[in-house]
Parts: structure tokens; C-alpha cells; sequence
């Protein structure tokens, strides 16, 4: 089936999400010229459980990206929640696609390792609670960066690289006695 061959479904909606959404809609469309393919046979879907595309973001900058997909025809089904898939197709509750390609971005889970650590404090999203210097919660000189820290803006790359950087920081100021 030609239509589930070419139809990709990205889940989640996240910073992953709409960014691999975006640039595979641009590229398949590039393909799709050279390859002499017609481009109304390609289809992308984004599948997103909360209310909104990046619903850690502010709702401004949801709206926005939200339009800019849809210029590129990218489908958006929000408050949708993937239940399972098999072989060809997938099912929300109300709902069910065929696709043969279906993109995971809907987020990772927090290693086990964490957990394991005494002392530590996990949040409901099994993110390791972090004090302003990127501490763990009731732990000294025991930071968390990036994906595992529960911060506003874990799991996005920037976050990781900013959490990194302060990280640094703050560990130089302790040698240096100013901390």
C-alpha cells in the first residue's frame, strides 16, 4: 500500500517533535521533485497527548509553530494519545492510521540508575528534584544536568548544553572557595 509507505508519524510534539516534522516535511519534498514523485501522495502526522504542539513552551510560541507546520502540510492531531500499533497501523481511542513509519519523540524515561541512589528524590516524571546549583535535593556536590534534572526545560538539547556549562561553573567556584 503506497499510502502507508509514504505516510511518516511523528509522535509527540515536543522540541523533537516539531523540529523533525518540519525538516522531514521540507526534505520529502525535495525527494519527492527529484524522484518526479507526487508530493499530495506523502503524508506527515504529528500526534501530540496534551492540548498543544511544545506544551512546555509558551502558548505564543505553540500557535505559531502550530501554523508554520500546517503551512508545510504537516497534520496535527492534539489531545491524542498512541494506545498501540502493530505491523501497518496505529490506534488512539477515537482513532486508528496506517502507516508503516511511525518516529518516536514522545519523550524518554529517566534511567533506572537514579532510583537507586540513596537520598535521592525523583519527581512524577522520574526527573532526580534539583535545588538552584543543579544539586540533587538533599544531597551535596551531587549535580544533575540535561534530561534527568526536573528543570522547566529538560530534554531539549540547549537545556542540556546551558545545564552543562553552569554545572562547570559552579564546581570551578567551589574550588575556588567562593561558593
Amino acid at each position: 500500500d503506497i499510502m502507508a509507505d509514504l505516510h511518516f508519524l511523528i509522535v509527540g510534539g515536543g522540541a523533537s517533535g516539531v523540529e523533525l516534522a518540519g525538516e522531514l516535511s521540507v526534505y520529502l519534498q525535495n525527494l519527492s521533485k527529484l524522484h518526479n514523485l507526487d508530493k499530495s501522495l506523502i503524508t506527515i502526522d504529528v500526534l501530540e497527548a496534551a492540548p498543544r504542539l511544545l506544551p512546555t513552551l509558551p502558548e505564543k510560541i505553540s500557535e505559531k509553530v502550530t501554523a508554520r507546520l500546517r503551512s508545510l502540510g504537516v497534520n496535527i492531531f492534539v489531545n491524542r494519545a498512541l494506545v498501540s500499533e502493530d505491523l501497518e497501523q496505529v490506534y488512539m481511542k477515537d482513532m486508528s492510521l496506517k502507516t508503516k513509519t511511525v518516529i518516536w519523540t514522545a519523550g524518554i524515561k529517566t534511567n533506572k540508575f537514579y532510583a537507586k541512589i540513596p537520598g535521592i528524590i525523583l519527581s512524577k516524571k522520574s526527573r532526580v528534584e534539583v535545588n538552584e546549583n543543579l544539586e540533587a535535593k538533599n544531597l551535596k556536590d551531587v549535580f544533575i544536568i540535561g534530561d534527568a534534572a526536573e528543570t522547566p526545560y529538560a530534554g531539549l538539547a540547549q537545556t542540556a548544553i546551558y545545564d552543562g556549562c553552569f554545572v562547570a561553573g559552579v564546581i570551578e567556584n567551589k574550588i575556588k572557595g567562593l561558593n
